[in-house]
């Protein structure tokens, strides 16, 4: 339920259930990744880059997972920060 209001940009309802999801499993990669995505989506962009951190520190080879820490550092305007992250990406 949670994946799907997400993926239909029901972000402030999804937000709490993905919360509890994670906090049950905070290794699921695909709630994580959800999570920050939505966290992102309304704002939150500091939840959402520890998510991606957290994240990237048990798949550290994971491009997509760089790809995803882009996002929010072109979300906050961080545009050097955000190429050197995608650089990154490309790299691995």
């Amino acid at each position: 339920m949670a994946l799907a209001l997400s993926w239909s940009g029901r972000s402030e309802e999804a937000l709490p259930l993905l919360r509890q999801l994670n906090r049950e499993d905070a290794s699921d990669r695909e709630i994580a990744i959800a999570l920050a995505r939505v966290s992102a989506a309304l704002g939150h962009f500091a939840e959402a880059s520890e998510i991606v951190r957290r994240l990237m520190s048990l798949f550290p080879d994971d491009s997509a997972l760089v790809a995803e820490l882009a996002d929010i550092e072109a979300g906050l305007g961080h545009a050097v920060k955000c190429r050197d992250l995608y650089l990154a990406a490309l790299s691995l």
